[in-house]
């Protein structure tokens, strides 16, 4: 959902009337802050990812019935 302009233009009013002209930078400050911390934890999870990578497998010989085994000479 966009805003249009006098959307934007009633919140930004609102957020002065809450915490007034002169806290404004410090929130501004605070949200960079935070939205860079989420933005570095996000990449740094992404680095930490695993990779999976195929093991190779020794083949398994094939097993025959016991009633099909051939009799061994002496």
């Amino acid at each position: 959902m966009l805003f249009k302009g006098e959307e934007w233009l009633l919140i930004i009013i609102l957020v002065i009337l809450l915490f007034g002209p002169k806290r404004l930078p410090d929130l501004a400050k605070s949200f960079g802050e935070g939205l860079r911390e989420f933005k570095k934890a996000m990449n740094s999870e992404e680095e930490e990812k695993p990779t999976v990578t195929a093991t190779p497998v020794a083949p398994v010989p094939p097993t025959v019935p016991e009633d099909e085994v051939p009799a061994k000479k002496a």
